[in-house]
């Protein structure tokens, strides 16, 4: 996984993006790259570049240990996500 890119909601809510973890999981859905995401805005993305050589499978976007969100609940709202790769052929 090259980046992923979280789309944040145009209509309402925006800060509940904020607080979020995004994880990415190798193929036994360990987790290899993580990162709690800040609110990129109304109808903004957040990019998330993993670190070079992460190889993952999975992309698990959500909260965890009971954390609240930006907006202060439980809620987990977006508009989209994208998974990007480059696979490099030899």
């Amino acid at each position: 996984i090259d980046r992923v890119e979280l789309v944040n909601r145009v209509d309402c809510c925006d800060p509940r993006l904020a607080g979020l973890v995004l994880r990415i999981l190798n193929a036994a859905s360990n987790s290899v790259a993580s990162v709690t995401l800040t609110n990129p805005g109304a109808g903004g993305t957040y990019t998330y570049r993993p670190p070079p050589g992460i190889t993952g499978r999975y992309v698990k976007v959500g909260l965890e240990n009971g954390q609240l969100n930006g907006g202060g609940n439980f809620y987990v709202t977006l508009a989209e996500a994208r998974g990007r790769s480059l696979r490099l052929m030899s």
